[in-house]
């Protein structure tokens, strides 16, 4: 790396920042666009000395000069707001770690910038959010990280059927798939949003499609129309995405397997149109935290094991 490059990085990093918070605080001079930029350039020398005691001082002083800035605006106009103190922070050690990391500095200074640029909207989209909404997507990240570092990936019955990390993926589709289906139908309407989450859920697992427009016509029997056009839509993908599999592999295949896909995507097609044309629906809740799409996981756990047991008929046929 050239002897020049951290410091354009911190320089670009500083000034990014730095309009933007000159910009969401045009009455405050203390920190402007120029602190900003000098902030990040001391970072950068610090980060290239060599001596560790001068690069602590330096960093130490532009530390104690922040936390200044946050003193004097505590006093004078109550304002005790910490994010402008910690962006300035943020960057400092951007152009600090510059010289040893500059991808990771580069990427470090737009986000800082992105993250304050977002206020309105992140304040806009707290105020409305809801507790069972925050609920739901804590319940989820929980079980995301649960099924992906703590479920054994083994099987554990005599009959070589259950393996808890695969049952584990059942249950984590299906939530995130209800979860996906409730954040579509509040940004895109009901019957829309159905249609989106069907399609991209058929890209996973069209069954797990099936047994979630299965839970929701449950719920609310009125709108299984839009759930059967749901369903509709995840087969439809999935047979786009076998298509495009099978061309990948031969074409000749490819031949003798269009006009049957291509007939069924058709109806599909023809039926999801019929289906949707239905009054609107609203956003129920993300998903119950209860037993319901456990259960439907197990359903559908219950018939992959009848279909492929070495104890079924269909295995002991084979």
């Amino acid at each position: 790396m050239s002897f020049w490059q951290p410091y354009l990085i911190s320089a670009l990093v500083g000034l990014l920042v730095g309009i933007e918070r000159e910009k969401a605080h045009p009455g405050r001079k203390l920190m402007g666009v120029r602190t900003f930029l000098l902030i990040a350039l001391l970072g950068a020398m610090a980060g290239q000395m060599e001596t560790a005691w001068i690069s602590a001082l330096i960093a130490l002083f532009t530390l104690g000069l922040i936390a200044a800035a946050y003193v004097v605006p505590r006093g004078a106009s109550g304002d005790h707001g910490l994010t402008s103190e910690l962006a300035a922070a943020l960057i400092f050690f951007c152009g600090f770690i510059s010289h040893e990391w500059p991808v990771l500095a580069s990427i470090l200074g737009p986000v800082v910038a992105l993250i304050l640029f977002s206020k309105p909207t992140l304040h806009r989209f707290t105020s409305h959010l809801r507790a069972s909404e925050l609920q739901a997507a804590i319940i989820l990240l929980l079980l995301t990280v649960s099924v992906l570092n703590l479920v054994e990936d083994r099987v554990i019955d005599p009959w070589g059927i259950f393996n808890p990390k695969k049952f584990g993926y059942l249950v984590l589709i299906l939530a995130g798939l209800e979860f996906g289906s409730y954040v579509l139908t509040k940004i895109l309407g009901g019957r829309k949003g159905a249609l989106t989450i069907g399609f991209l859920g058929g890209l996973v697992s069209s069954t797990a499609v099936l047994l979630s427009s299965l839970k929701a016509t449950e719920k609310n029997p009125v709108h299984w129309r839009v759930a059967a056009a749901a369903a509709l839509s995840a087969k439809l993908s999935s047979f786009i995405e076998l298509l495009l599999i099978v061309g990948l592999i031969s074409r000749k295949m490819l031949l003798h397997l269009i006009l049957p896909l291509g007939t069924a995507m058709a109806w599909a097609v023809s039926a999801s149109l019929f289906l949707f044309g239905t009054k609107e629906l609203r956003a129920g809740r993300p998903f119950n935290s209860n037993r319901l799409w456990i259960s439907r996981a197990s359903y559908g756990w219950r018939s992959y094991s009848r279909r492929f047991s070495p104890l079924s008929p269909s295995c002991r046929s084979g």
